[in-house]
């Protein structure tokens, strides 16, 4: 089922997302990652993704940056998120950030996670990135 968005079309179901996945992957655009049912798709050629990505206009980008985050929060699961973690947060910190109060505590939430396990893994630019974008959502 379609929506009506202040922007236009917007997706709102997984059976749309899946829909348009099956055919990026019928028109050889992207491919599954891995068998293994996660349901995670790569791009087969960085050229593919560039151009992808200049489809999107410069303005808008952190528009599609925060639906796709938050359709991931939406849509994955604890556990799913722990894997992907790193790619949703990325996402919602490049996308418009919350007003919202409670919002904003979220996504400073999710930050910090972000943050811990780039601490575990000695990625310290990383550790310092998530800790300054979180801490500056409590402000």
């Amino acid at each position: 089922r379609r929506e009506e968005s202040k922007k236009g079309d917007s997706l709102s179901s997984g059976d749309d997302i899946r829909e348009l996945l099956d055919a990026a992957v019928a028109d050889g655009f992207v491919t599954l990652a891995n068998e293994d049912g996660s349901g995670q798709y790569v791009f087969v050629h960085d050229k593919i993704q560039e151009a992808a990505s200049l489809l999107t206009a410069p303005g808008d980008a952190h528009v599609l940056h925060n639906w796709v985050g938050q359709t991931l929060m939406e849509y994955l699961d604890a556990k799913d998120l722990g894997v992907s973690l790193f790619v949703v947060v990325n996402l919602l910190n490049e996308g418009t950030l919350p007003t919202e109060k409670s919002k904003r505590i979220e996504l400073a939430e999710l930050n910090c996670r972000a943050c811990n396990a780039a601490m575990e893994m000695a990625a310290f630019e990383s550790v310092a990135r998530y800790a300054d974008i979180g801490t500056s959502l409590l402000e």
